[in-house]
């Protein structure tokens, strides 16, 4: 039996599709010259496209795989969880990094979260109690500079102007601009009760601050005194 041969046909009108295996039916000529697909070549076809490889299709790896393979996973490992340790004060789990212990104690099972410590040491300030601004279990005090790292300026002010009238019980805040003045010492040793700011214009009592602005001492402790026995 003869096999059909296998020809390139004339060119036709411009609208013959094209049979080639590798295209889509397009207008003749755009692939040419073309060949008869006849029934036993396709069938060649088919036993070669079997016979082809499968085509594997390539991933990227992703960024922990690529970390995996690298010198700096061996040395430094997976991803360790932050440590922590129990605060006293809120009694929660707060980071190692968190934890604060004044230079005084030095002992880390006393530390303190920051944010309780920073709450605990402005209750303090606010009571005017600067004097016991210290570890809750040993009693090592805290510094100024501690005092400022853990607060803020308005605090720390307030901390310092407690602390000055604690150290000299005859200085005086100014009603006017909350600045510390010494009084002046009579003959006698003694405060003398009339009062001028040494920052502003302010004047005022050492026993009584602004409570009889414009009135002496003397007469506003006379008005008090009548005012009681009635």
């Amino acid at each position: 039996v003869a096999t059909p041969a296998v020809g390139f046909p004339a060119r036709a009108a411009d609208d013959v599709p094209c049979a080639c295996l590798l295209h889509q039916p397009i207008p003749h000529g755009t692939c040419a010259p073309t060949a008869v697909v006849t029934p036993a070549l396709r069938r060649g076809g088919q036993h070669f496209a079997r016979a082809l490889p499968q085509v594997q299709v390539f991933r990227p790896p992703d960024s922990l795989t690529l970390m995996k393979r690298s010198s700096v996973w061996e040395a430094v490992g997976p991803p360790r969880p932050e440590r922590t340790f129990h605060c006293p004060f809120c009694l929660e789990n707060a980071r190692e990094a968190a934890r604060v212990t004044f230079a005084a104690c030095g002992n880390d099972s006393h530390g303190v979260c920051q944010e309780c410590m920073g709450h605990y040491i402005r209750g303090l300030v606010k009571d005017g109690r600067v004097g016991k601004i210290e570890c809750h279990r040993c009693g090592a005090s805290a510094v100024p500079a501690e005092v400022l790292q853990l607060t803020d300026v308005l605090t720390f002010r307030k901390y310092e102007r407690f602390r000055q009238m604690q150290q000299d019980h005859t200085v005086r805040e100014c009603p006017r601009c909350s600045r510390l003045n010494r009084p002046s010492i009579d003959e006698a040793g003694n405060p003398v009760a009339e009062m001028r700011c040494q920052y502003c214009p302010a004047k005022f009592c050492y026993y009584h601050s602004n409570a009889h602005e414009g009135l002496p001492c003397a007469e506003y402790r006379k008005r008090v005194a009548r005012e009681e026995r009635l």
